[in-house]
């Protein structure tokens, strides 16, 4: 058998009387956070206008 031990995650599920959707994350390690925050860190520092930012402003900075 085998032991895991969950820090975060999340699951979303969609459900109707003929099937169940279910889709869930769960992080291991801090680290993926950290990662996040850096790059999340560098996005805003290339930033030029003042303004309101959401992650799908860094993800269009990061996928391109």
């Amino acid at each position: 058998y085998e032991i895991t031990t969950r820090l975060v995650g999340s699951e979303m599920c969609i459900r109707d009387s003929d099937e169940v959707f279910e889709m869930k994350h769960t992080a291991l390690s801090r680290e993926v956070f950290a990662s996040g925050a850096i790059a999340a860190a560098k996005f805003i520092a290339t930033v030029k206008a003042p303004g309101m930012y959401d992650m799908d402003d860094l993800l269009r900075d990061v996928v391109k």
